[in-house]
C-alpha cells in the first residue's frame, strides 16, 4: 500500500517578499505572483529547485507550478520544497499536488477572495511511492510537459503570423496584387476599390452580459460560466479550469445568449482587458463584464473577426469613441 503523508511533515514553507508592482516586463528574472501568468522582474530571492503555488484567488483557481534557478516570489505566493530529497523529491512533488488544487478550492478561506494558510496546506495528505517511482513518474509526466509546451510555442507563432498577415492585408491593405487595386475615398480612410465600410452591428452580433450578482459556483456540473481566467493570449481561450453553476443559473445566465463554438468573448468593453474565441465543443454562459461578438455568417468568418479584433487597429478604434 502507498504511504499517505502530512504535506508538513515533508516539505518547507516560505513565501515571498515582493508585492504586485515589482513585475517588470523587461525583468531578467521569473516572478511568481497569484496569476496563472508568470511575470518577469529585476531581482531574485531564490536560487532553487521548487514548486510555486499562489496563496489567494477571488475564485480558488490557485496557480500551481514548477521551476528550478533563480526567481522572486509574491508575498502571498507559496515556495514549496522537499525536507528529504531521499525521500521526496520536488518534481514529484509538483504532479502529486496537482490533483489536489480542486480541494484546495473548497476548503480555503475567505468570502470575496479565497485564501490558502499555511495551516491548510501542512494538513493536506499526498501518496508518497518508492523514491524510483516518484523518478519515474516524474520523467513520464515532464516529458509530456515539454511536449505541450513545443507545441503551445508553435501555436504562438502562427497566431503572431495570423496577425502580421491581417495587418498587411487588412489594415495596411497589403494582400497580393495590391498594386493592381485602386483606392478610393471611403468615410473612414482610403480603402481599396470594391471594399465597404460597415458597422459592427451590421456584420456581428453584439450581446452583453446584462447580470451584476455573481452566481455561486458548484462542486460538479456541466455548465460553464466564463470568467476572466479563461481568456489566454492572442485570443486562445483556456477551458482547463471550469466555474462551474447550476442548471438554473445557466438558464438564467443565457437568457439573451448562450456562447458557442466560434463565438468573440470581450472582457471590459471600452478598454478591452481580454478577447477570446470559444473554442470546438463548448458552450457556455457569458461572466459579468463580458460581451459576445457572433460573426453574421453572410458578412465574415468567426477566423476573421478574431483576428481584428485582436488587431491594435480595433483597440485604437475603441478609443477614439471613448
Amino acid at each position: 500500500m502507498m504511504e499517505k503523508v502530512r504535506l508538513g511533515e515533508i516539505v518547507s514553507f516560505k513565501t515571498g517578499k515582493l508585492d504586485s508592482n515589482a513585475a517588470k516586463p523587461s525583468g531578467e528574472y521569473p516572478f511568481f505572483t497569484c496569476s496563472q501568468e508568470t511575470f518577469k522582474t529585476d531581482t531574485y530571492a531564490f536560487d532553487t529547485e521548487a514548486v510555486l503555488l499562489g496563496g489567494n484567488n477571488a475564485n480558488g483557481i490557485y496557480p500551481l507550478k514548477y521551476y528550478s534557478g533563480k526567481f522572486n516570489a509574491y508575498q502571498r505566493t507559496y515556495v514549496i520544497r522537499s525536507l528529504d530529497k531521499s525521500r521526496l523529491i520536488n518534481r514529484y512533488l509538483f504532479y502529486a499536488l496537482y490533483p489536489k488544487l480542486d480541494l484546495l478550492r473548497t476548503i480555503s478561506t475567505g468570502v470575496a477572495t479565497k485564501f490558502l494558510t499555511l495551516r491548510i496546506l501542512e494538513h493536506i495528505d499526498i501518496e508518497l511511492p518508492l523514491l524510483l517511482t516518484q523518478q519515474k513518474i516524474a520523467a513520464i509526466l515532464s516529458a509530456y510537459d515539454d511536449l505541450i509546451e513545443n507545441n503551445l510555442k508553435r501555436i504562438k507563432i502562427l497566431e503572431e503570423m495570423a496577425q502580421m498577415i491581417y495587418r498587411e492585408w487588412f489594415v495596411n491593405f497589403r494582400f497580393p496584387e495590391h498594386e493592381k487595386v485602386k483606392m478610393v475615398k471611403s468615410e473612414l480612410r482610403m480603402i481599396p476599390k470594391g471594399w465597404q465600410v460597415k458597422k459592427m452591428s451590421e456584420v456581428a452580433d453584439v450581446i452583453d452580459c446584462l447580470h451584476s450578482k455573481k452566481p455561486k459556483a458548484i462542486e460538479e456540473g456541466t455548465k460553464i460560466l466564463l470568467q476572466l481566467f479563461n481568456i489566454g493570449d492572442s485570443g486562445k481561450m483556456d477551458m482547463s479550469k471550469k466555474f462551474s453553476i447550476s442548471e438554473e443559473d445557466y438558464a438564467l445566465w443565457t437568457r439573451r445568449i448562450e456562447a458557442s463554438e466560434g463565438d468573440c468573448v470581450i472582457t471590459n468593453v471600452g478598454r478591452i482587458a481580454a478577447v477570446g474565441q470559444i473554442p470546438q465543443g463548448i458552450k457556455a454562459a457569458l461572466g459579468r463584464n463580458m460581451t459576445a461578438v457572433r460573426a453574421k455568417p453572410e458578412h465574415m468568418t468567426p477566423s476573421f473577426l478574431i483576428q481584428y479584433l485582436l488587431s491594435p487597429h480595433m483597440q485604437n478604434e475603441v478609443l477614439m469613441k471613448k
